[in-house]
Parts: structure tokens; C-alpha cells; sequence
């Protein structure tokens, strides 16, 4: 015969029970106030299919890239534990080709069911560190309504960050760019599509102009607050890829930068040095 619990006991287990749960969720929740990107781990993206002209250099915390009339891209999904590895004999990344259609949800949810999904909201502010050897003529880069156009669609440096929406499965995606003469902040529009879909980028000007060129230069941006910007009624999800472009194919130019200490970081993160 089991003998019932009696009131105080049964009430200090339930306490011990809840607490313990709520333990577990507080420490479930701790996150790094810092989250540095692993600046080893890249996969390759171009548009010639691996052959495009130029070269890569990774290492020092550090990827440098040199595109000789080339468009050559660099790409990683960042988690709370590393870059989401990728399996590299799939067919379309030996060809450095775009990801399968299903290749979003099937990313967030190896990422979700590991608990290591990043979410904009916890780590909304972004830092890096650029260097451009020189910077691409860009007087045909966009139009008077700051649409991109395909003739001038070159970029010395661009640090890209694809998001979800909250609740949500189609990519947003916000870009920072270093331009020629194009003001800094200025936002522009690209877009792209073929068939039945149809994107929409957003390309913000982060640093503008020659004066320096050959400098490395730190970056601070709050990224939820630009995407709240852009879209006002939605709030961000999963950071689903970051990804760093140097290209001068449209414009049959040369160009070389240098990308380095990409974090995130839930608060503020104050001042960061420029001297590398």
C-alpha cells in the first residue's frame, strides 16, 4: 500500500520540479553576449560554375578575395556552435552552384533540432572588419530611384546576411557594400527573378569613397533595426547565411578585399579597434 504524499512535501517536489524547469529553460537561453564567426569554414559561390578568375586566400582569421573580371562569393551558416557543416560531395557545392530549393528548411531545421538556431532578436547587432585594394567606378551602378542595374552591378566588398522572417519561410536580405562615389547609408534595390519567383535585395552603403582604400576599416551596424526599416511589419528570425561577395564581372574590372572578425552580439558592442 502506497501511502499519499502528505500537502508540505507534495508542495516542496512540485516547487523542486518547476524550479528545475525553469532552471533549464534560464540556461537553455544563455547565450555568449558575443558570437564570433569561425573565419575558417567557406564555401564557394560563383557564377562560372568553379572556374570563374580569381583567387581565394583563408587563414589569420581572415578570407581574402580577388576576382579578375569575376564574381566570387563566400558563403557559411553561422549557429550558437560553428558553421552548420555542410556536406561538401552534393553536386551543386562541388559546382559551386546555387542551393537546391529545399536547402533553406532543410538547414533551420538540422539547426532547430540541435538547439543552435541564431536568431536576429537575440544577437541584432553585426561587426566586421574590410579592406579594398581600390574601389570599382560605379556611375552605372544603380539608376535615379536607386535601383541596381546589371551593367554597373559590381561591388569591391559586400558582406551579405540572409534572414527569415519571424514565422516565416521566404529570405530577406540585407547587404553592406563599399562603394566608389555613392553616398554612405544610401540604400539600394536589387531584383532578380526567372519563371514564377522573383527576388527583392537590399544593398545599404557602408562605407563610401577612395580615402581609404588600402585601410582597414570596422563596421558596427544594427541589423534588426534595418530590417525593421525596410520591413516595418515583420519582425526577423533565423540568420539563416552570411556571405562575403568581390566581384567586377558586369563592370570587366579587377578587384581584391579583405574580410575579417565578423561577430554578432546581443548588445552594443562599443568600440572596436581599426588597427589590424
Amino acid at each position: 500500500m502506497t501511502l499519499p504524499l502528505r500537502p508540505s512535501i507534495a508542495f516542496l517536489l512540485l516547487v523542486a520540479i518547476a524550479g528545475g524547469s525553469a532552471l533549464a529553460a534560464v540556461q537553455a537561453r544563455e547565450l555568449p553576449d558575443t558570437l564570433p564567426l569561425d573565419m575558417s569554414v567557406w564555401h564557394r559561390r560563383d557564377y562560372s560554375r568553379c572556374s570563374g578568375a580569381g583567387r581565394v586566400t583563408i587563414g589569420g582569421n581572415r578570407i581574402t578575395i580577388e576576382a579578375d573580371h569575376s564574381a566570387l562569393k563566400y558563403w557559411q551558416i553561422p549557429t550558437l556552435s560553428g558553421p552548420l557543416p555542410i556536406n561538401e560531395r552534393s553536386g551543386w557545392v562541388r559546382r559551386c552552384d546555387r542551393p537546391p530549393g529545399a536547402f533553406v528548411t532543410e538547414a533551420r531545421k538540422r539547426a532547430e533540432a540541435n538547439g543552435v538556431t541564431v536568431l536576429v532578436t537575440d544577437y541584432p547587432y553585426i561587426s566586421w572588419r574590410w579592406r579594398v585594394e581600390d574601389t570599382i567606378e560605379d556611375s552605372r551602378t544603380a539608376d535615379s530611384s536607386g535601383k541596381i542595374q546589371s551593367a554597373g552591378d559590381d561591388f569591391a566588398a559586400k558582406l551579405g546576411i540572409q534572414m527569415l522572417p519571424e514565422g516565416g519561410d521566404d529570405l530577406r536580405e540585407i547587404a553592406y557594400v563599399w562603394t566608389k562615389s555613392i553616398p554612405e547609408g544610401t540604400t539600394l534595390v536589387q531584383e532578380a527573378g526567372a519563371l514564377f519567383w522573383h527576388f527583392t535585395f537590399y544593398r545599404i552603403v557602408a562605407e563610401s569613397g577612395d580615402e581609404h582604400v588600402g585601410e582597414w576599416r570596422t563596421e558596427i551596424r544594427n541589423l534588426r533595426e534595418e530590417y525593421k526599416r525596410i520591413w516595418p511589419d515583420e519582425e526577423p528570425g533565423v540568420l539563416m547565411r552570411i556571405f562575403l561577395m568581390t566581384d567586377g564581372d558586369n563592370t570587366r574590372t579587377k578587384a581584391a578585399a579583405s574580410y575579417a572578425d565578423i561577430a554578432l552580439h546581443r548588445t552594443w558592442p562599443g568600440q572596436i579597434s581599426q588597427e589590424r
